[in-house]
C-alpha cells in the first residue's frame, strides 16, 4: 500500500512537455528552517531514512518535516568532538561515522551519543592506528585508511578485520579518499596516485600514477568518483582529470574549480563548482547544462559556490551550498505541476488499487490510477455527515472507514455508506 501511495504522490506531479532539457526547480533549506549553519560540508541519508547534514557548526538530522541539531559541548564527553563535519557514512550496524576537525567519531543511533575514542574502537575490533579516511562499501563494511599508512577492511558479518594488500603492492603514502567501484575499492592518495583493491582477495590489482606525472600536486585532498560507465573523475583544489574508459585516456580540466562529482539516476554527471554553479553533463550526448543562481527566481540555486552533492535512494538530488544552506530537487529532466485535488488530509488504498482521499473541504475523492479519473463523494451526494474527512483506514474485510470532523465515523462497504455515532466519545474521529 505504501508503494502505491508514494506512486500517487509522484503522479501528483504532472510532466510538462518540453523540447529542451528543463532546469530543475530547487527547493531550499537554510538556517531559517533550522539548519545549524548555512555552510553545508556533507550530506548522507541513513538506512533509517533520516537525512544527515554536516555543517561547519554542527550535525543536523532532517526527517522531511523537522530538523534536529547536535553540537559540540565541552562539558559533555559524549557530544561531537567538534562542530565542523566533513564526511558522514554508515556502517552495517547503523552507526554513523563522521570526520570532524578533531578527527573521527561514531554516532550511536540508539543512545544518541558520540564515541570519540576511535583508536580504542579500532583496537577492540582487531586494528591499529588512527583513522585518516573511513569508507563504507555497498554492504556497509568498512575500509579504513590510517595515519600510519595502512588500509584495513572490517567485515561486520564475520567480525573480522583484514589488513589489505599483504603483498605490499600499494604505494606507501597517505590516503586522501576511498570509493567503491563494483566489488572493488579505489584508493586515492594525497599526490593523486590511484590504486585498486579487490574486495574478495584484499590484494591490489593495479596502481595508476598518471596524475602525479601530469600536473598533479602533492599533499592535496584528492577525491575520486567512478560513474556507471567506468569513467574515473578525480578532482582536487586546483583542477580535475577524467579517465574516459571507452577511449582509455585521461582528459584535463583546469576550469571551473570542481568541489564534488556525482551521478543522478538518469546517468547524468552532476558537477558542483566553486563560483560556477552546477553543471549537468548528459550521460549519452555529453552535452553540458550550466545552472546558476538567479535573484529573480526563487527556485534557482541559492548560491553559485557549491560544496557537495548527494543522490538518495529515491532519486532526490541534495546539494550543499557554501553560504546558503541546502537545496534539493527530484531527479528528473522535466518540470512538474500539481493535480488540483484540493486540501488532502488522509489517504487509503482499496483492494482494487483505487486510492481514496479524504479532503478538508469537499468530502471524499476516489482516484483511479488506470484512467486518471477522479470521483467526488460529498455530504450533498451521499450519507456523509461532514465534508471534512480527517482520517481513513482500509480494513481487512475490504471495507473503508473514514473519520470526519463533527460528522462521526463513516464506513463504506460495497459502495454503500453507513455512519456511526453510537459509542463514540465525540463526533470527530481524527485517527484510526
Amino acid at each position: 500500500m505504501k508503494s502505491k501511495i508514494m506512486s500517487f504522490l509522484l503522479l501528483m506531479f504532472v510532466l510538462c512537455a518540453s523540447a529542451q532539457v528543463a532546469e530543475p526547480r530547487f527547493h531550499r533549506l537554510s538556517y531559517n528552517d533550522g539548519l545549524s549553519n548555512n555552510t553545508v560540508n556533507c550530506i548522507y541519508k541513513s538506512s533509517k531514512g533520516f537525512l544527515w547534514i554536516g555543517t561547519t557548526l554542527g550535525l543536523d538530522r532532517y526527517d522531511g518535516f523537522r530538523i534536529r541539531s547536535y553540537f559540540y559541548d565541552p562539558n559533555n564527553p559524549t557530544s561531537l568532538p567538534d562542530g565542523n563535519i566533513f564526511e558522514i557514512t554508515e556502517d552495517a550496524e547503523g552507526m554513523l561515522w563522521m570526520n570532524t576537525s578533531m578527527g573521527y567519531c561514531v554516532f550511536n543511533h540508539v543512545t544518541e551519543t558520540f564515541e570519540r575514542d576511535i583508536q580504542g574502537w579500532m583496537e577492540r575490533h582487531g586494528m591499529k592506528g588512527k583513522p585518516r579516511f573511513v569508507h563504507a562499501d555497498k554492504r556497509r563494511n568498512l575500509w579504513i585508511a590510517t595515519e600510519e599508512m595502512e588500509v584495513y577492511h572490517y567485515d561486520f558479518g564475520t567480525r573480522r578485520a583484514t589488513l589489505a594488500d599483504k603483498r605490499r603492492k600499494l604505494p606507501r603514502g597517505h590516503v586522501s579518499s576511498i570509493t567503491s567501484a563494483g566489488g572493488k575499492v579505489v584508493i586515492t592518495y594525497d599526490n593523486g596516485t590511484l590504486a585498486c583493491i579487490d574486495g574478495k582477495t584484499m590484494n591490489a590489482t593495479w596502481v595508476n600514477d598518471y596524475i602525479p606525472k601530469h600536473g598533479g600536486t602533492g599533499f592535496k585532498k584528492y577525491r575520486t568518483f567512478v560513474d556507471s560507465r567506468g569513467n574515473y573523475w578525480v578532482w582536487w583544489s586546483e583542477g580535475m582529470m577524467t579517465y574516459v574508459a571507452a577511449e582509455r585516456k585521461w582528459k584535463h580540466f583546469d576550469k571551473p574549480l570542481v568541489t564534488y562529482v556525482a551521478e543522478d539516476r538518469g546517468g547524468n554527471i552532476l558537477i558542483a563548482t566553486d563560483h560556477d554553479g552546477l553543471l549537468r553533463v548528459d550521460g549519452r550526448s555529453g552535452a553540458t547544462q550550466k545552472m546558476l543562481h538567479s535573484p529573480a527566481d526563487a527556485y534557482s540555486l541559492p548560491d553559485n559556490t557549491l560544496s557537495c552533492i548527494y543522490v538518495d535512494n529515491l532519486g532526490v538530488v541534495w546539494i550543499g551550498a557554501y553560504r546558503m544552506g541546502l537545496v534539493y530537487y527530484l531527479d528528473s529532466q522535466n518540470k512538474f505541476g500539481t493535480l488540483p485535488l484540493g486540501d488532502i488530509c488522509t489517504m487509503a488504498e482499496g483492494r482494487d488499487g483505487t486510492l481514496w482521499l479524504g479532503s478538508n473541504d469537499v468530502g471524499i475523492l476516489r482516484y483511479d490510477f488506470k484512467t486518471g479519473h477522479t470521483e467526488h463523494i460529498g455530504h450533498g451526494s451521499s450519507s456523509l455527515k461532514s465534508d471534512i474527512v480527517v482520517s481513513s483506514l482500509a480494513a481487512k474485510d475490504g471495507s473503508l472507514w473514514f473519520g470526519t470532523y463533527e460528522g462521526g465515523l463513516a464506513r463504506m462497504r460495497e459502495g454503500d455508506f453507513t455512519v456511526q455515532f453510537h459509542g463514540l466519545i465525540g463526533n470527530s474521529e481524527r485517527c484510526m
